[in-house]
């Protein structure tokens, strides 16, 4: 399917922001007591990112509802909805990503910044959830509709927001040598989830297809018309359009450019700090947000939904139906 645009905005400068505030809290909490306490800078710094990453995924997404006067009507249907849970859940989160900097500011007892801090990170992982099953959910979308798709919206804002706070804190001379080795395994661990994935997607059975829609099994049944003779929104939007050829090139474009090259950057980045050690966490961080948002945009892309039977686009796949590949001339196929 095709994605807008804003939405491919607001999944990554969202997921980066909040990941940015897991690693803030995270260093606040624990590696003050490692290194003898946080710099407020690195409290501003992080904070003000992390809201600044949020509101711009907010603003990117007011251009993604069709009328944006009505979109505080998302949080009505919480109790069954999961666009509900997330956009409460994402309010939630602003208000503490707010308080936890200026909490620090007003010099307000650690255990109150504590309880803010575990508060927004728990609103982070009802948010990556609640994103992730608003596609999970969708069974007739089997690219979308598998425990990767959870695990991947929560990897991979976590490994944006850490590599985005890496950069910030190089930028400010301050360099902990254990949190490049967290930010090594996070991004590995996202690449070889992000193989699976991509592994996944081509070998996935359908099953549906045009032999048990009509319930029969004959190896000569061929669509004729494709339902349409001009394009319209459906042939358009549901359908990307790509040959398997140009899906590959973006996979291996997506791979190299979020996961590879910051991992090869931040392994020959000098250790301890100066201007070269900054330069190099800022292009592994810039690179993984180019190159998240090509793998956000190839997410809808590989997400194929059944209308396309019907116009003639749905793409072929290379798992063969195992009842269909055993079953004799003429056999009915069971619906389920």
């Amino acid at each position: 399917m095709r994605p807008e645009k804003s939405l491919i905005l607001l999944l990554v400068l969202a997921g980066a922001g909040q990941g940015i505030f897991v690693f803030l809290a995270v260093i606040d909490i624990i590696f003050s007591h490692l290194y003898g306490g946080v710099r407020p800078a690195v409290i501003y710094s992080l904070g003000i990112s992390s809201l600044a990453f949020t509101l711009a995924g907010m603003a990117a997404s007011l251009f993604h509802l069709g009328n944006p006067l009505r979109g505080w009507k998302a949080v009505i249907r919480w109790q069954s909805s999961w666009l509900s849970r997330e956009a409460i859940s994402l309010g939630l989160f602003s208000v503490a990503a707010a308080l936890y900097p200026l909490l620090y500011f007003l010099k307000a007892p650690d255990g109150i910044r504590t309880l803010i801090g575990a508060a927004g990170i728990c609103a982070v992982f009802t948010l990556y959830i609640s994103s992730a099953m608003l596609y999970a959910r969708i069974r007739f979308v089997r690219e979308w509709a598998n425990k990767l798709t959870i695990t991947n919206f929560i990897l991979f804002g976590l490994t944006s927001g850490g590599a985005v706070s890496y950069a910030i804190l190089c930028l400010q001379g301050i360099n902990y040598i254990s949190l490049r080795e967290i930010m090594i395994l996070l991004t590995a661990g996202s690449l070889i989830l992000k193989i699976l994935a991509f592994v996944f997607n081509t070998t996935v059975y359908i099953p549906t297809d045009l032999k048990n829609a009509l319930v029969m099994n004959d190896p000569n049944i061929r669509l004729m018309s494709t339902g349409t003779s001009y394009e319209h929104y459906n042939t358009k939007e549901y359908s990307s359009g790509l040959k398997s050829a140009q899906i590959r090139s973006i996979q291996l474009k997506s791979l190299f450019t979020a996961f590879i090259v910051p991992i090869i950057l931040w392994l020959v980045m000098p250790l301890g700090t100066g201007a070269l050690n900054s330069t190099f966490a800022v292009l592994a961080a810039l690179s993984m947000i180019a190159g998240l948002l090509m793998e956000r945009r190839l997410f809808f892309l590989q997400g194929n939904h059944l209308q396309n039977l019907y116009y003639a686009r749905f793409p072929s796949n290379a798992a063969r139906n195992p009842l269909l590949s055993r079953a004799k001339k003429g056999t009915p196929v069971p619906l389920k």
